[in-house]
Formats: structure tokens, sequence, C-alpha cells
């Protein structure tokens, strides 16, 4: 898998996934969206799956003290983030790309 095939995927899911190359490596960006009154997609729960000691880890932005989870593969760690994704949407009970009240 690569990362536009991750990024496709996580967007088949219903979530946000964009690349970036940053100091993490070259990166795969997921999350929830919503969007605002003007359509600007706000990201929920961004989690950051990039290169890891010859393997792929996720990182979680939204906790202020986040463990790295560590897979084997890009593939499996675009899977891992995208059910962590599912499962804080059911927890906080917010479909995906609902609107933001003004």
């Amino acid at each position: 898998m690569t990362r536009e095939d991750a990024i496709r995927w996580l967007e088949e899911q219903g979530f946000v996934g964009s690349k970036r190359d940053w100091s993490f490596g070259e990166t795969v960006i997921a999350a929830a969206g919503k969007t605002d009154a003007s359509g600007i997609v706000i990201l929920q729960h961004p989690l950051c799956i990039h290169p890891h000691n010859g393997a792929w880890a996720i990182t979680d932005f939204s906790r202020v003290k986040s463990e790295i989870v560590v897979c084997e593969s890009l593939q499996q760690a675009t899977q891992k983030a995208a059910a962590t994704l599912a499962g804080r949407l059911r927890a906080t009970r917010q479909p995906l790309d609902s609107p933001i009240d003004e």
C-alpha cells in the first residue's frame, strides 16, 4: 500500500486523509472531519501515520500524552487508525462530517 492508496482508502471509509512531509517523515494524516458553514473542513481526532524504525506507527495528535502504536505495515496502520477514529466517533455519538453549529 502506498500513501496515496492509504488516503484513498480512508476517504472511501468516510474519513479525511492527507499527505504531509515533515519531521515525522513522509506521513499520512487520518482524521474525522466536520464542515463549518463556510465549507471549511475542521479535523477531529487527528492521527499521524508515520514511519518508525522500519515499520509504521500511529501518533495521536488529539491527546496531550500520546503513546505510539507500532504496526507492521502502512496498510495495518491505516486500518488501525480508521478503527480508532470510528470508535471515537461512536463514543461521542458524532456522525462523520456532521455540520458544526454556529
